[in-house]
């Protein structure tokens, strides 16, 4: 109501915000800062799908850019890029930093790091698939039920395998508990 309206005016959040046209704004012509010019850029060339454009103007921009560069940032703008570009890997944005061998080396070499970090995912995952197989089987048994093959089991994912161990546990419960 009109009449309360001024009592709570101070208590309404007011604030603007900056909303930047990345297809209106050329971030080498109007941003001095150059990180923040590398990184405007970058996301001017993912909206525009021109992701591998972006790292081959990075790598004419002459090794002063690594300077800038930072190993966090130089990361984030690669993960960034195939995230955004499921058709991008770090192999084929590295061959596009042949002038700039710093910045190839670097991309080689978190490349090699997020292969490591996805094997790594991948065992914890086996690990967790493991355990659930054993946890499925083992209640299946208690349970009186058919015990799945292994075989069967691992081609299920986590979520699946916790919806067998879910049902067995059901039936268990009904059967023994109820």
């Amino acid at each position: 109501p009109l009449e309360t309206a001024e009592a709570f005016l101070p208590y309404i959040p007011k604030f603007r915000h900056a909303l930047l046209d990345l297809s209106r704004f050329d971030p080498e012509k109007e941003e001095d800062h150059a990180q923040i010019r590398v990184v405007l850029s970058l996301m001017k060339a993912a909206r525009e799908k021109q992701l591998l454009r972006f790292f081959e103007w990075l790598g004419r921009t002459g090794p002063e850019i690594t300077l800038l560069l930072h190993d966090r940032l130089f990361r984030l703008c690669l993960v960034y890029a195939v995230n955004v570009d499921t058709t991008l890997d770090v192999e084929t944005i590295a061959q596009q930093l042949t002038d700039i061998p710093e910045l190839k080396n670097a991309a080689m070499t978190i490349a090699q790091k997020l292969r490591s970090e996805g094997r790594q995912e991948g065992r914890l995952e086996g690990q967790q698939i493991g355990l659930w197989i054993g946890k499925v089987q083992l209640l299946q048994k208690l349970a009186q039920l058919p015990v799945s093959p292994a075989e069967e089991l691992e081609t299920l994912s986590v979520e699946e395998l916790q919806q067998r161990f879910d049902a067995a546990e059901r039936f268990y419960d009904e059967r023994f508990k109820g």
